[in-house]
């Protein structure tokens, strides 16, 4: 396991190419990145410029056709399919803008089904799942469908879902960009205060600079490039 000064998440080289029509278009091209343990990063870019392909790539639900990546010492790159699944289920929380919650399944469902999957449902997840839904103000509504809560409320969910088994990682893409300007605001403060008080890592994709601000870095993907830069004073 590496320690508080080593790099925590690395990316060397890493390239995406997809083709369309026979033409080879590069999504990310030979891109290095290293993340420490517990920092915040933000992603910034414009539509189509690699954001979720490259969150997607350092959850294991994709992976890179050049280069590596290492999180925790676990070389990803090196793993097979189920080998993948098993480290994301595991070590990872992924939270999408558009919530992807299972509409079959209540809220504690949804919450316990990463657990679920990996067959870890234990009594300690089972409390630490009920405190999270305690702390996104949702314990009351934990037998309602998600077609019955409004959109902040369903981020909410996804936020407890993808802390519930205490991952190593928080992969967050675009959280806010469904939800109006108060949701937004409420949604992104409980998602940095839940992850920053359990020392997690989070890496967001956003494109909103406002944001970006109260990150410890931020990345900005072009042309298949990225760039990345030290934010001076991150917003408390």
């Amino acid at each position: 396991m590496s320690n508080d000064q080593s790099p925590f998440v690395t990316l060397s080289d890493i390239s995406k190419y997809y083709y369309d029509h026979g033409e080879q278009r590069v999504v990310l091209n030979k891109v290095s990145l290293e993340v420490k343990r517990g920092e915040f990063v933000a992603v910034l870019g414009s539509s189509g410029s690699g954001k979720t392909t490259l969150l997607h790539l350092i959850g294991g639900i994709d992976t890179p056709d050049d280069g590596s990546i290492v999180i925790d010492g676990s070389e990803l790159t090196s793993f097979n399919d189920s080998a993948r699944t098993r480290f994301r289920r595991r070590h990872v929380g992924m939270i999408f803008q558009l919530f992807n919650l299972i509409p079959t399944l209540t809220v504690w469902e949804n919450v316990l089904l990463p657990a679920e999957l990996e067959g870890a449902v234990t009594a300690k997840l089972r409390n630490q799942a009920a405190a999270l839904l305690e702390r996104v103000g949702l314990s009351d509504r934990r037998n309602t469908f998600p077609d019955r809560l409004s959109g902040g409320e369903q981020q909410r969910v996804a936020i407890a879902r993808a802390l519930a088994h205490q991952p190593l990682l928080v992969l967050a893409d675009e959280p806010t960009g469904n939800l109006d300007a108060e949701n937004s605001a409420r949604v992104l403060s409980l998602l940095l205060e839940l992850t920053r008080e359990a020392g997690r890592t989070l890496m967001m994709a956003t494109h909103d600079h406002e944001i970006a601000r109260q990150a410890s870095h931020i990345c900005r993907l072009h042309g298949g490039a990225m760039t990345t830069q030290p934010v001076a004073a991150p917003v408390p």
